[in-house]
């Protein structure tokens, strides 16, 4: 194939596309993103802000670590089987959970677990009624 007709194909792709690589696009485009967490908790001076949050099955809780480079780590307390979590312990940064079953679950800082300690409350999902 000479130089120019190589060239004319390269153009015709990089313009156009490939069929396979407009369709990952759109693939990629139409994935919907996460809903954002129900509730948040800040973690700062020393504390979780609120202590205690509300959340129904299947939301998230995001812990957001923002105390001026203080270590900390989520940690549900022990003993509580029916929903493990841990941040690992980190300065900056988010933290998120998705709740899969009702009750309460109990956390604590990894690093100062007897002054930070919290509670996330999940209760069944409302169901919609269809008309």
């Amino acid at each position: 194939m000479s130089t120019p007709a190589r060239r004319a194909i390269t153009v015709t792709l990089l313009v156009t596309g490939s069929p396979a690589a407009l369709t990952a696009c759109a693939a990629t485009a139409s994935r919907p993103s996460p809903p954002p967490p129900a509730a948040v908790v800040e973690v700062r001076d020393v504390a979780f802000t609120p202590r205690v949050v509300r959340v129904t099955v299947g939301q998230s809780v995001r812990w957001h670590f923002d105390d001026g480079g203080l270590l900390h780590g989520v940690q549900n307390d022990s003993g509580e089987r029916r929903q493990e979590f841990d941040s690992g312990i980190r300065s900056k940064g988010t933290y998120t959970v998705t709740f899969t079953t009702t009750g309460t679950f109990d956390y604590h800082c990894e690093v100062h677990s007897m002054m930070m300690t919290g509670s996330v409350v999940v209760t069944p999902a409302t169901v919609k009624e269809q008309p």
